[in-house]
Formats: structure tokens, C-alpha cells, sequence
């Protein structure tokens, strides 16, 4: 969910954006933030959270949030809800789609353009790969486009 959320932020957003895990994040990215304060106070860090989080998880998110609240410029907590696992996971990817799609507006930016994809497709098709690769599926037996 992190990742996906990362990607939209990226793409509809176009801010910078990073994604970890618990416990992972507390044994590497986390030694990042003691570095220079006037970087740091330009990130804004989302946890994305569950109600049945486990006692040394929802204890490491609280120690790392402690440690973000100083350094990050804000942190915001996204509660999953629902029943469910599947019901939270969606909950909180669909919280974190529109939260994408609102601050590229709040930006003022395009969320639908993507300049730099195009850009790097453009380059690529230069090199023929789409063709490449249709001819080695077609060589596999298959029909290509629209089988």
C-alpha cells in the first residue's frame, strides 16, 4: 500500500516521494533524518496506520513518529478502517489516491499529465522496442496485438 501510495504521490502529485515498512524503516531510512535540518523540514511524512497493529509496531510507529515530528515539516496518520484486511487496505488506498490527486490541485499542477513518462517512451520507441517485443511474441506463437 505504502508503495502504490509513493507512485500516485510521484505521478499525480509530482512531488518527490519514498516508501518503507515497519520494522525495516527504524533500521535504515530512519538514520537519514538526523542529517540536515533545512532538508528534512521540507518532507512531510504519512504513516499509514491499523487499529490491530501489534504491540512492538504500534510502538516503533510511535517512537519513529516522535523523532518525525521534529524533523519532518508535518506527519499525518492514515487510518485504515474497515472489517476487514482487504476492507482497510482498500480504504487507505483509496484515502491516499484522492489525498494525490488533491494536493496536485492544491499545487496547481495536472495529475493526468506526465511529461517525463512520455518523454522516456518517446526515447524508447526511437529504439524500436515495442516492435522487438511483438515479434518475440509472435515468434512464441502468439497473434500480438488483440489476441
Amino acid at each position: 500500500m505504502a508503495h502504490r501510495l509513493k507512485t500516485q504521490f510521484n505521478e499525480n502529485s509530482k512531488v518527490p516521494s519514498f516508501s518503507n515498512w515497519f520494522p525495516a524503516l527504524d533500521h535504515d531510512e530512519i538514520v537519514g533524518w538526523e542529517g540536515e535540518e533545512d532538508l528534512t523540514k521540507m518532507l512531510s511524512v504519512i504513516l499509514i496506520r491499523d487499529g490491530s497493529e501489534p504491540p512492538e509496531i504500534k510502538r516503533r510507529i510511535e517512537l519513529t513518529r516522535e523523532i518525525a515530528l521534529v524533523k519532518a515539516s508535518r506527519v499525518l496518520e492514515l487510518w485504515a478502517r474497515g472489517s476487514s484486511r482487504l476492507a482497510k487496505m482498500l480504504s487507505a488506498l483509496y484515502l491516499g489516491e484522492m489525498a494525490s490527486l488533491y494536493l496536485a490541485l492544491a499545487r496547481g499542477v495536472d495529475p493526468y499529465e506526465t511529461a517525463s513518462i512520455r518523454a522516456v517512451k518517446e526515447g524508447m520507441a526511437e529504439l524500436g522496442i515495442a516492435d522487438k517485443a511483438r515479434r518475440a511474441v509472435e515468434a512464441l506463437g502468439g497473434r500480438g496485438r488483440g489476441a
